[in-house]
């Protein structure tokens, strides 16, 4: 099944507001300032569709205040709701930062680059590496291909044999 929540948003950013049942579709209508809004949208048989009208209506809303304030409103309704970081602020997150997500390695004909670490860590073995570079493009065609062609070249009966029959 797919969902329509996404992203909405506000005067200075993004939120993620994530009702996950009717009472908290009402209360998130609240929120904005827009009771009516629960009831029409409860009303719809599609989900899918609730969802995305829903955004859409709160959006509506959303864009008049910094996220800051949005934030408080959905909080004090108690209805899930995310600000939604950019690039930037993600990778400068404390919690992103503590969990050393993220590792920067040289490579070859690229440059640096940054990588997601496994995310687990086990006592044993700690930060599991990254791993080497993506091989380029076409640096194994020629391997790929001996492998397909000796494959193939097992397949390819020859005319002057005779079939082999299996009883």
């Amino acid at each position: 099944q797919s969902s329509a929540v996404r992203p909405i948003a506000a005067g200075d950013g993004w939120l993620l507001v994530a009702p996950a049942s009717g009472d908290q579709v009402r209360r998130a209508c609240r929120a904005v300032d827009h009771p009516e809004w629960g009831d029409e949208l409860l009303a719809m048989p599609d989900a899918v569709a609730m969802v995305s009208a829903m955004c859409e209506r709160l959006e509506t809303a959303t864009r008049t205040a910094p996220v800051e304030h949005w934030l408080e409103q959905f909080h004090l309704h108690d209805v899930p709701v995310a600000h939604c970081l950019g690039i930037d602020e993600h990778l400068v997150d404390p919690q992103v930062v503590h969990n050393q997500i993220y590792s920067v390695a040289d490579w070859p004909t690229v440059g640096a680059v940054r990588t997601v670490r496994y995310p687990a860590r086990f006592a044993s073995s700690g930060l599991l590496p990254t791993g080497a570079a993506t091989p380029r493009l076409g640096a194994d065609t020629d391997v790929v291909l001996a492998g397909l062609n000796a494959g193939l070249a097992g397949l390819i009966a020859d005319p002057e044999e005779p079939a082999a029959v299996e009883d």
